[in-house]
């Protein structure tokens, strides 16, 4: 795929060809590389999408995992319920790209006690792509299914391939924890939408936040 892609790539193929404990310790985890997140009846809801490894080394079907949604008070807690239903720990360290849910950004206190939990957690970079969904991030997250690859590659390459279309520079991670400590700085934020097939997601321009939150 694109550079992104092939980095991912490179990395997995490395660790997968680095010895035996190594091996094992992919076994323990899920690697996440989509993650939505957001807000229901005052909870949580995050969904996670993961590589197919198989497809990224161009080797064999081009099988996809399935979305997985959990709803929880914290990413602490839907770590805990992702290691009981599946024997594995979630890891951030692959991360491409965080899209939030409507609702959530307008939920100021919310949205401060997520971005709080992610900047606290070192496996999450602050380069991280950031956009929000025009409805819901599962809407977004969930055509992992259907585009060619991992939906966190697909979103990120999609941002910065049409950067120079776009009247803003994209968002990350690290721009919305500087928002948590200066209030009223603006930020625009790119918006994605699932397009009219269905089946990719597409840009349709940004919104104004204050701090963390739409006003």
């Amino acid at each position: 795929m694109k550079r992104n892609s092939i980095m991912i790539t490179l990395l997995l193929v490395i660790v997968l060809l680095t010895g035996c404990n190594q091996q094992m310790d992919i076994e323990k985890r899920n690697y996440v590389m989509g993650l939505g997140i957001d807000l229901k009846d005052g909870q949580f809801v995050f969904s996670f999408s993961f590589p197919d490894l198989t497809a990224l080394i161009g080797k064999g079907e081009n099988i996809h995992y399935p979305v997985v949604n959990i709803e929880a008070g914290s990413l602490e807690e839907a770590a805990v319920v992702y290691a009981r239903q599946s024997n594995r720990r979630l890891d951030y360290g692959q991360l491409q790209s965080i899209v939030i849910g409507r609702d959530l950004i307008m939920n100021k206190e919310k949205m401060e006690q997520v971005l709080n939990e992610i900047k606290e957690n070192r496996e999450f970079s602050r380069t991280i792509l950031a956009c929000m969904a025009d409805e819901n991030a599962y809407d977004i997250i969930k055509l992992d299914e259907t585009v060619n690859g991992s939906i966190g590659i697909y979103i990120r390459d999609m941002f910065e391939n049409n950067l120079q279309q776009l009247p803003h520079e994209n968002i990350t991670v690290g721009d919305l924890i500087i928002g948590l400590s200066n209030p009223e700085k603006e930020i625009r934020i790119p918006t994605a939408a699932v397009d009219e097939t269905g089946i990719i997601p597409k840009i349709i321009g940004y919104e104004v936040i204050q701090g963390v939150s739409l006003q």
